[in-house]
């Protein structure tokens, strides 16, 4: 059995039925992954500025951490953090 269950869901305002949305708790109770392929968000043309492999540099990946506002593995200038952090 796969642990990714897809949701087909296009909007974030749709609803979903009642036995969908049961198997879609029951497969997040199991520890699996909901798979939502039809669900879009959009970003911003400053967010998409980010997309790119030198931000993360020689690090495996970016981080932030919003308790304490710590961004970590990021490659960027100091006058960017701030927005990186937005």
């Amino acid at each position: 059995m796969s642990m990714i269950n897809p949701v087909e869901l296009a909007t974030w305002g749709g609803r979903v039925g009642s036995s969908e949305q049961e198997n879609a708790t029951d497969a997040l109770e199991r520890g699996h992954v909901l798979f939502l392929p039809n669900l879009r968000f959009e970003l911003s043309d400053a967010e998409r500025a980010f997309l790119t492999p030198t931000i993360v540099g020689k690090s495996k990946n970016v981080s932030f951490d919003p308790r304490n506002g710590k961004l970590g593995g990021a490659n960027v200038a100091e006058i960017r953090l701030e927005e990186l952090r937005g």
